[in-house]
């Protein structure tokens, strides 16, 4: 059988385990100079290989029934019926949640790091997305390579990292026409090389990872990778998706996003919008601040010995806001390095409830862009940079090693509530490169830290804001 005729038959194997119809994959093993004639087009459904199944969402009863007539009893039977369903899924991706072992090692050693490599600039970032994207970085590796990954994760189990990944997909899924929030991976495979069906198989399942195959050497498969990055995240990362490059070295790229969006349990008075100064670390400038009062009931209050927290309540009742403000004269830097982040996930009853707080912060609308080498290298995962040990991946390996980790994250706030979203892309080459080594009133001027956590209690997005405005 030809090179053509076997990476065909491989990928309507990939298209048949996708649905769940393949009990005995059989190992990807063409000829890796042989090439498929036909070109990729630059619409992403035409070099899609194969996929998960669409997940399904419960719907929140006011999308269904957003204007019940108070005297239709059957239409009121109708919208508690469905909220109790909607009530259920909400329980089931709680119970996802429980089953997280916490990140809160993971997020603060990176956003610690982070903060020291960006000093007095915004950082946002997402810790979910990055785990997920080493996650399947350390499945498609192995040996010290994929050691070193497990460790930063917090592991030295690939089988509990991928436990936690899918419990953290599962948790953090959601789409029910009030809020979203929805995870998507990819793999974005050279068409002139094999690769093991069993691996693709696994993260197909585990990460609900697409692939799509094409030439990395021809623009159009960059282009489809950025509309794939654009449609994930809702079109909010625009410039920085533009910037993503593959080349004819590209043996695989490695992408996963986070789109996210709800409102608050309740919404700022447009009204009470002022213009204010915010005290950024460059200068005093000014910009519109939200003015608020959080109920006894909606609120919880945290007072560390370097910052004080404050949790905002959003109508998705899944997610909330924490707002860190550390004490004057003590940096973000600082506070993180003294007591982290752990309070919000691993032991919610550090935090105090029954307070009315007053809330007075600026909108913000911020975003980054980041070269994760750097961090990750310095934070003990050197070999993926060198000559690695990408064995399980494919049956020629050789000098193979990851050149880029990419990721780019937003966070926009106003009166009515929340939108973000994050994307990382992991690029793997051939031909090694050298490694490199009571009443609280409670109002954020000053440089401050905001963290979106999801079912599981664990941050989705962490956002530094020493300048709301840029």
């Amino acid at each position: 059988m030809n090179a053509k005729r076997m990476l065909t038959a491989a990928l309507a194997a990939l298209m048949l385990f996708a649905s769940g119809c393949v009990k005995d994959p059989v190992n990807v093993n063409t000829d890796p100079t042989e090439a498929p004639t036909e070109a990729p087009k630059v619409e992403v459904k035409d070099i899609l290989a194969a996929a998960p199944e669409a997940r399904q969402y419960v719907k929140h009863p006011n999308a269904l029934y957003p204007n019940v007539d108070y005297n239709d009893r059957e239409a009121w039977n109708a919208y508690w019926d469905q909220e109790d369903l909607w009530y259920k899924a909400l329980a089931a991706r709680r119970e996802e949640g429980k089953k997280v072992t916490s990140l809160s090692v993971f997020t603060g050693l990176m956003t610690t790091e982070l903060v020291r490599e960006n000093p007095d600039k915004n950082v946002v970032w997402s810790p979910i997305n990055v785990y997920l994207a080493l996650a399947m970085l350390a499945e498609a590796t192995a040996g010290e390579t994929r050691k070193q990954i497990l460790t930063l994760l917090g592991s030295n189990d690939m089988e509990a990292v991928r436990a936690n990944a899918m419990a953290l997909m599962n948790a953090e899924s959601n789409d029910d026409g009030v809020s979203a929030s929805l995870l998507a991976n990819s793999l974005w495979l050279n068409k002139r090389w094999s690769f093991y069906e069993d691996t693709l198989k696994l993260l197909a399942n585990s990460y609900s990872a697409s692939s799509y195959w094409g030439d990395p050497g021809d623009p159009a498969f960059t282009l489809a990778l950025r509309q794939w990055l654009n449609d994930n995240t809702g079109g909010l990362l625009k410039e920085a998706v533009d910037n993503v490059e593959l080349d004819a070295d590209t043996v695989l790229a490695i992408a996963s996003t986070l789109y996210f969006k709800a409102a608050w349990e309740n919404e700022f008075n447009k009204e009470r919008t002022s213009t204010e100064t915010f005290h950024a670390p460059s200068g005093d400038i000014k910009t519109d601040f939200m003015h608020g009062t959080i109920g006894s009931m909606e609120s919880l209050y945290y007072q560390g010995e370097s910052f004080t927290a404050v949790r905002q309540a959003l109508k998705s009742e899944a997610n909330s806001v924490w707002y860190l403000l550390p004490n004057e004269g003590v940096s973000i830097e600082e506070m993180l390095e003294k007591e982290g982040l752990a309070f919000i996930n691993s032991d919610k009853s550090m935090a105090k409830s029954g307070f009315i707080v007053n809330i007075t912060v600026p909108k913000i609308d911020v975003s980054s862009e980041l070269d994760l080498k750097e961090a990750l290298v310095k934070l003990g995962v050197t070999d993926c940079f060198g000559p690695a040990d990408f064995s399980p991946l494919c049956p020629n390996p050789e000098d193979l090693y990851v050149s880029k980790v990419t990721h780019a994250a937003r966070v926009k706030t106003d009166e009515e509530g929340v939108e973000a979203a994050a994307f990382t892309v992991i690029i793997v080459e051939r031909n090694a490169a050298p490694v490199e080594h009571p009443i609280v009133e409670f109002v954020l001027d000053r440089p401050f830290v905001m963290v979106i956590t999801g079912a599981s209690g664990q941050p989705m997005f962490i956002v530094v804001v020493n300048n709301p405005v840029k």
